[in-house]
């Protein structure tokens, strides 16, 4: 019994060996290989593919490159714009002098002056004006790196600028504490230091022929002559360099104000510092024409632009200096006469630039009287105001909002083009700032074209300087028929003595101040965009 089992066993294990053992694998026969290689269609599609690989990868490092060009341009602008934003704020927040007129020379609060040109929004420049004919020239549409208006849509040629230009023409001057740093200028050869300064902002726009840059961009300079009463300075015959004659006074301001920040006054042959009661005079005031000896350069001491900016309004005169004798290393003109300064006159055209490549410099005053009005529906009301776009399409409606806005000095009264205009009859009360400035000022009619409208704290001190700036007895002699309104004397038969229709001067606007809002935008060239900012300064106190 025990053999069978075993044998059994066995049996079964010898053929479980015979099915594990593996079936033989035919071995394969070997072809002989023929050699590896590329035929020339194969290598020139290769390179192909390669080819468009790298201009595709190169397209992407461009790109890349590109970008960052531009970005670290716009950061490097807005810097630059955060810059010129901060000092303006600056200086209006610093400003000495309550924007309430008339000031009193003696109070030493010294002044706030803000002048409005002829150009705005709507006329932004003379080389936009659509007539090349009158001397100034007409920017290239196909060439200008202004940003375009309209476009012809048939021909795709710009046909506009406007869109991208704005009003440039405002000056703001003004008398400015520094709690923090003090203001640093040049005095001769040295540096002087003072916490109080006359700063004037304004913007020169470059020319057609490209001399100062791309045509029709603006520069804003702040020029800063710092208020030192304690200073000596020297005589104006000290300044005078042998080859240059005498001839013209204007040579000796220029000489001056290239070697000293200081605000100054010339009295005969000797320069004297002003203090701020002085500067709160217009004839001490820096370009403000004053000269003693001439009665016709006299009140209302209107600021000479010619100063400090390039600006031809009348179209027929030899254009002006570009920079002025602050800024100006050598002086041109089509006058003979005014010979060009020594070679080693300092330069001083770069030294008070904020901005370049700026497309508008708009200072506005507030309006708590100006309109609102719709440009829009009773449903969908869309509110504009004076210098909107749409402002002169609703102007001469009813479809009043409200009240209260930042608008341009004189922007109701006609000049220079102006088209922001409005129905005085639609809306009453009158708009403060919207009418021309008071004629006592003596600015209304002054022969300075470019001059359209002024907002000055003024001096009261014309009413008691013994000169008669209203010539009322009509016999044109300033030392008869004075001071009527502070004589005791009822002049005029009306309203009592000294009553305010007696006085010789008024401000342009005889109200106060309550704001002022100045926008500045300018141009960044590679992403070809504007970039634009508003300082708001209040000065209604707190």
């Amino acid at each position: 019994m025990r053999q069978s089992f075993l044998a059994s066993l066995g049996e079964i294990l010898r053929r479980l060996l015979a099915w594990w053992r593996p079936i033989p694998v035919p071995v394969p026969v070997r072809k002989p290989q023929t050699p590896n290689g590329l035929t020339i269609v194969e290598m020139l599609v290769t390179m192909a593919i390669s080819l468009i690989m790298m201009a595709a990868v190169v397209n992407v490092f461009a790109r890349v490159s590109d970008s960052v060009n531009k970005r670290r341009a716009a950061i490097e602008m807005s810097g630059m714009l955060r810059s010129g934003r901060q000092l303006l704020q600056n200086d209006l927040a610093g400003a000495t002098c309550p924007t309430l007129p008339w000031m009193q020379p003696e109070a030493g609060a010294g002044y706030f002056e803000m002048i409005e040109g002829p150009l705005n929004d709507s006329l932004p420049s003379y080389l936009t004006d659509g007539d090349p004919g009158t001397g100034n020239g007409e920017l290239d549409g196909n060439t200008s790196l202004v940003p375009r208006g309209a476009i012809d849509k048939d021909t795709l040629i710009p046909t506009a600028f406007p869109n991208g230009l704005g009003d440039y023409d405002d000056i703001l001057a003004l008398t400015v504490r520094s709690d923090g740093e003090p203001f640093v200028g040049r005095f001769g050869n040295g540096t002087i230091e003072s916490n109080l300064a006359e700063i004037i902002w304004f913007a020169v726009e470059n020319p057609l022929d490209g001399s100062l840059g791309e045509p029709g961009l603006r520069t804003v300079y702040r020029r800063v002559l710092l208020i030192a009463p304690w200073v000596n300075l020297p005589t104006n015959s000290s300044l005078l360099h042998p080859s240059i004659p005498a001839t013209h006074p204007d040579r000796l301001f220029r000489m001056f104000y290239q070697r000293y920040d200081i605000s100054a006054r010339l009295e005969g042959d000797q320069w004297i510092p002003n203090t701020l009661a002085d500067l709160t005079k217009r004839e001490n005031r820096f370009a403000h024409q004053y000269d003693p000896s001439n009665p016709n350069v006299g009140f209302p001491h209107a600021m000479d632009l010619s100063v400090i900016r390039l600006f031809n309004p009348t179209l027929n005169a030899s254009p002006l200096h570009p920079f002025g004798y602050p800024f100006e290393r050598f002086y041109t003109n089509n006058d003979s006469e005014y010979r060009p300064l020594p070679e080693n006159t300092e330069n001083r055209a770069g030294e008070d630039i904020v901005l370049t490549d700026v497309l508008a410099f708009d200072i506005r005053v507030y309006d708590p009287k100006s309109p609102i009005r719709n440009a829009g529906t009773p449903s969908v009301p869309i509110a504009v105001k004076p210098g909107d776009p749409a402002w002169g399409t609703v102007a001469n409606t009813v479809s009043y909002l409200g009240q209260g806005a930042y608008v341009d000095l004189g922007y109701n009264v006609a000049f220079g083009g102006r088209s922001e205009r409005w129905d005085q009859a639609t809306f009453d009360p009158l708009s403060i700032f919207s009418m021309q400035i008071h004629p006592k000022s003596g600015l209304l009619n002054y022969p300075l074209p470019f001059i359209h409208a002024v907002y000055d704290t003024w001096s009261y001190h014309y009413e008691t300087d013994g000169l008669d700036q209203d010539n009322r007895d009509g016999d044109n002699n300033v030392f008869t028929g004075v001071d009527e309104g502070t004589d005791g004397i009822d002049n005029d038969n009306q309203f009592g003595v000294d009553d305010m229709g007696e006085r010789e001067t008024s401000p342009p606007y005889a109200v106060p101040l309550r704001g002022v809002q100045v926008t500045l935008r300018v141009f960044e060239r590679d992403s070809r965009l504007p970039r634009q900012v508003s300082v708001r300064q209040s000065f209604v106190p707190e």
